[in-house]
């Protein structure tokens, strides 16, 4: 059986990748915040929303390319809110009010 002093010291350094862990995911999802269409400006998005919306982003900008036209604000509001919270869905929709007007 392992001393309780090296298994506490086991369980600190573990503690200690895990929390090195959290920083680097949490200090990658925050660049990923500045290039999403909403930004620190605005209420911060929880981790699984930027990534929700990041991903709609990047099928938004994929279509655009794939078509070769811009779409509608609607068109684009609705490609950016799939899947996202009604919170967060109002937010863009504030959002592209405010860039269109």
């Amino acid at each position: 059986m392992e001393e309780p002093t090296k298994k506490k010291l086991r369980r600190l350094k573990a503690n200690g990748r895990e929390r090195q862990r959290m920083h680097g995911l949490n200090d990658a999802l925050d660049l990923l915040r500045q290039y999403v269409p909403i930004t620190a400006q605005h209420q911060k998005l929880s981790k699984i929303e930027t990534l929700r919306l990041a991903r709609n982003y990047i099928l938004a900008l994929q279509r655009m390319l794939q078509t070769g036209r811009q779409p509608t604000p609607l068109e684009y509001a609705h490609q950016l809110s799939i899947g996202l919270s009604q919170t967060t869905t109002n937010m863009l929709a504030n959002l592209l009010q405010m860039v269109k007007g």
